[in-house]
């Protein structure tokens, strides 16, 4: 229902940078399929404003997979990103705010030594009316000690964080293996390796409609979580790491207006 809107907020991304975006689709019976090929055949059409450039290049494959994380890998492997391509993944339901790869792109570029950085949490109602918007800091140590899961420490939310293919090489990707809480643990093994960049405002949008995967399966999804990391030693950690120092999180500040595409 959502997937025209999540495709144009990617494509209409305008800055200096070469974009491939592939769409894993897993067998879809409704009008998912109908809908990316005409995508494609928009996107191919050089006369496409939005691909004047030949810098967008739009694919999908259709597929069975064993879920939704085995379906990102193959994605990946479709792409197969080099060690300095900027990565990310957005759900059929989620999109990008207007100037998000842009900003991105500046900042690896002008922060060589950078393996991943996260935004803001923001979420949007069914027609993308903003619903709320949250800066909070991620240290490194909260993050790879898994605390990010919202009992005791906020969700780093995926859609808005990117990060180098050398730094999803080193780690391995997703698990495949999880079927719930899969972006937690990447985000816990990439802290384990590097402290991300945090930009203090949102670069993607999670949209609230109530059939979100963990929407009904919360219960599952930190019993899958605490099979990795228990709950008592989260608990622990959290403790320990408040009463001394975290690891300080690098901050990037919004820009100002006029700033915001370059």
């Amino acid at each position: 229902a959502y997937i025209d809107s999540t495709i144009s907020s990617i494509v209409s991304q305008e800055g200096p940078f070469e974009l491939y975006y592939h769409v894993q689709d897993g067998g879809s019976t409704d009008d998912t399929v109908k809908k990316l090929e005409k995508w494609l055949q928009i996107l191919s059409d050089p006369e496409c404003p939005l691909n004047r450039s030949n810098k967008l290049h739009f694919s999908y494959t259709c597929e069975k997979d064993d879920g939704m994380y085995d379906a990102i890998n193959m994605g990946f492997e479709h792409l197969k990103p080099t060690p300095e391509a900027i990565c990310s993944w957005i759900n059929a339901d989620d999109v990008l705010v207007g100037g998000a790869l842009a900003t991105v792109d500046k900042i690896f570029r002008t922060n060589q030594d950078a393996s991943w950085l996260i935004g803001s949490v923001n979420g949007c109602a069914r027609h993308q009316e903003e619903l709320s918007q949250i800066n909070i800091q991620y240290p490194r140590d909260i993050i790879a000690e898994g605390l990010c899961e919202h009992k005791n420490w906020r969700f780093i939310q995926q859609e808005g964080t990117f990060w180098t293919g050398r730094l999803r090489s080193n780690v391995g990707g997703v698990n495949a293996k999880l079927k719930l809480c899969g972006d937690w643990d990447l985000w816990r093994r990439f802290a384990i390796r590097a402290t991300p960049i945090q930009v203090m405002w949102p670069l993607g949008r999670f949209r609230i409609h109530g059939d979100q995967l963990t929407s009904h399966s919360m219960r599952k999804y930190y019993e899958e979580l605490s099979s990795i990391v228990p709950e008592d030693y989260r608990k622990k950690r959290l403790a320990e790491i408040l009463s001394s120092a975290p690891e300080p999180t690098r901050l990037v500040f919004r820009p100002k207006r006029s700033e915001e595409h370059v």
